[in-house]
């Protein structure tokens, strides 16, 4: 983005991180919504916010934590662990 070129890189941080920021509440308040009719629709909604959540978090590991992490391990090794700790966390879900 051009634009942003003209501020230092605190400010384009700050921006971004804020408007990062301000999409937690805003689904908190959707999340929030009741009485959606009908009750079915207000389930699925329910649901859709909740994994869209998940969607964000797993997409910041995958796209922040997992490259950083993986920088001295070998591309298999990385592989092998990030399955495993899938299978591991549905092992978990599974015995719940």
């Amino acid at each position: 983005m051009a634009f942003l070129d003209q501020y230092p890189a605190w400010v384009t941080a700050l921006l971004f991180s804020t408007f990062a920021g301000v999409t937690i509440p805003l689904g908190a308040y959707l999340a929030k919504v009741e009485h959606i009719s009908p009750n079915w629709l207000e389930k699925e909604f329910r649901h859709f916010v909740i994994a869209f959540g998940g969607g964000a978090l797993f997409a910041a590991v995958s796209l922040v934590l997992v490259p950083e992490g993986t920088k001295g391990l070998d591309v298999f090794w990385a592989i092998g662990l990030f399955l495993a700790g899938g299978l591991y966390i549905k092992r978990q879900k599974d015995l719940l």
